[in-house]
């Protein structure tokens, strides 16, 4: 849906292109010659999932398409916990220390994963890109490797096997991990019992997934300066 103010046709050879100015846009799945082409100018936009270079205006506000979904999430996180809370307080219930342990790991966690993913999603499809990273994960390449060790220390001890547990171990070292700290804290998990100390690791977890949300920030962002997409 388009309300459009003016708009201008040139066809040179049968190639149209349009130039409008508008006070409201909404970029529908449609071609990119029945949406808004480069030379728009709008107040507001709305986009919808579809190709960046199908639909690019000029001079738009700074609105992320991305923003209102992960906005609408946190939000609705923090009123789920808001609640908790007040619940757990108003009926008398002792929260334990590992539920809420296990609640800022899980969410740490999550920012390493959402940052992985955008990364991803950049460079392919984004259901190849979550394809990708449920099956070959970190988790997936340390299990074979100690497949391979074990084959390895049981006798068969050839080149080829030494060289495929090279492999899995370089893997492993290069994609990222969920749970930095997962050995650390699967008792936690199990228990809900949080030692003394135990604290640290959300702590480190939490510098692991900021760092990793920085690598894959600037390299998703090379990439689109690669394929010239900003």
């Amino acid at each position: 849906m388009v309300q459009r103010v003016k708009q201008d046709w040139r066809n040179d050879g049968g190639i149209a292109e349009s130039k409008c100015s508008c006070e409201f846009c909404v970029f529908s799945p449609q071609s990119a010659a029945d949406c808004i082409c480069s030379g728009c100018s709008c107040e507001f936009c709305v986009f919808s999932p579809q190709s960046a270079a199908d639909c690019i205006c000029s001079g738009l506000p700074a609105f992320d398409r991305v923003d209102l979904p992960a906005h609408f999430t946190l939000l609705l996180n923090f009123v789920v916990l808001a609640s908790a809370v007040v619940l757990s307080f108003v009926w008398h219930l002792p929260v334990r220390a590992g539920l809420l342990f296990i609640s800022v790991d899980t969410f740490v966690a999550s920012v390493g994963l959402i940052a992985y993913l955008m990364l991803l999603a950049t460079l392919a499809h984004p259901a190849i890109a979550v394809t990708f990273a449920l099956i070959f994960n970190a988790d997936l390449f340390y299990d074979a490797q100690m497949w391979a060790q074990s084959v390895i220390r049981s006798g068969n001890s050839s080149l080829a096997l030494r060289l495929l547990g090279r492999l899995f171990h370089y893997l492993y070292l290069l994609l990222p991990m969920v749970h930095a700290f997962g050995k650390k804290t699967e008792n936690i998990y199990s228990s809900l019992r949080v030692p003394h100390g135990e604290w640290r690791y959300p702590l480190f977890s939490l510098g692991y997934a900021l760092a990793l949300a920085a690598f894959c920030y600037f390299l998703a962002l090379f990439a689109l300066q690669k394929k010239k997409h900003i």
